[in-house]
């Protein structure tokens, strides 16, 4: 949560929603099956502003740190991604790093 992350997608179709980082609070984030946030489908989603859009073979995806997303693979696909960290998310970076490192000693 605490990287940018992009995606060019080379075959295949992707269903994406990604929500504004002022969101993620509202979601009511679970992290009982690891790092990676899970989100209670209930009114809260429904509710939250949102982008939704499917992604083509060609296009270039960038998530901002900290936005949460779901995402549902439409076709099988292909798709080189990258997370990354630079000055934009560094602070968020390290502090993710540290609850991480607090909860898997």
């Amino acid at each position: 949560a605490g990287s940018n992350f992009w995606m060019l997608l080379l075959a295949g179709r992707k269903r994406w929603t990604i929500y504004p980082r002022e969101c993620a609070a509202a979601l009511a984030p679970s992290f009982v099956q690891g790092h990676d946030a899970a989100f209670d489908a209930g009114r809260a989603l429904s509710a939250a502003d949102r982008y939704e859009f499917d992604l083509s073979p060609g296009e270039l995806l960038f998530v901002p740190a900290g936005s949460p997303h779901t995402v549902t693979n439409l076709e099988h696909t292909s798709a080189i991604s990258a997370n990354y960290i630079d000055e934009s998310n560094l602070d968020l970076a390290l502090t993710e790093l540290r609850v991480a490192a607090l909860s898997n000693p």
